[in-house]
């Protein structure tokens, strides 16, 4: 996956990015080291959702955004052999809970777009880390 990203890049003359190999629940990034962190279709493939949001939000600066664009619960069982699915998705009730588990405040989830008769539904989800001055 790194290679393929990279060669896009280069194709792409993307020159600032910094590329890292890593697992969700243990990132190689020091704390509070960025301002947003975006994790797209990839909970579902977490050993451990909680504890992947939770290393986002550590990750985050004080003020910084966690996004998230995964998929709403579904039934299609064949993806976890095919595609290495761990989770069949994630109720909207069920991500503002790990969001804010996670330490996130003014946590959102909405649906994203649909098309008619696909068995997959993207949720957009998103909590801002506290300040340091700020109460929770």
């Amino acid at each position: 996956m790194l290679a393929r990203a990279r060669g896009l890049a280069r194709r792409r003359h993307v020159t600032n990015v910094v590329w890292r190999r890593g697992e969700l629940e243990k990132l190689p990034l020091r704390s509070e080291s960025v301002d947003v962190a975006l994790l797209s279709q990839a909970l579902h493939h977490a050993e451990d959702p909680g504890q992947a949001l939770a290393e986002a939000a550590r990750i985050v600066a004080p003020g910084g955004r966690v996004l998230l664009l995964d998929l709403r619960r579904h039934d299609q069982e064949w993806v976890r052999d095919r595609l290495g699915d761990r989770t069949l998705g994630f109720e909207p009730d069920e991500l503002k809970r790990l969001l804010a588990d996670a330490g996130l405040q003014h946590v959102k989830v909405t649906t994203g777009s649909r098309r008619k008769g696909d068995p997959f539904v993207v949720l957009i989800a998103s909590g801002m880390k506290p300040t340091a001055n700020r109460t929770r």
